[in-house]
């Protein structure tokens, strides 16, 4: 394995991280957002009766959540820098 595959390897590997540390904060602020407001959330949208603009805000607040926590799954299981770079490693 010649050191241009190595540091390709390495820069796609910090790549992934620093993409998986921007999903991870980006939950963590949804999240902290939806603490924040929930009493209000209760209020205003779960005790009224249900119509077209408190469904697209349940969809809009929580899909996000869902997506990101999809993506972030999706981006670790197919990730497959690191498990070559131990086969190469092992396997000259």
């Amino acid at each position: 394995m010649d050191t241009v595959s190595i540091a390709e390897l390495t820069q796609e590997g910090f790549y992934l991280s620093v993409h998986n540390y921007a999903d991870m904060a980006a939950l963590a602020l949804i999240v902290y957002d939806i603490l924040l407001t929930f009493d209000d959330e209760v209020t205003l949208i779960w005790r009224k009766k249900f119509g077209l603009g408190s469904i697209l805000y349940l969809l809009a607040r929580y899909c996000l959540i869902a997506f990101i926590s999809i993506g972030y799954c999706y981006d670790i299981i197919n990730y497959e820098g690191i498990s070559s770079l131990k086969v190469n490693a092992v396997i000259p």
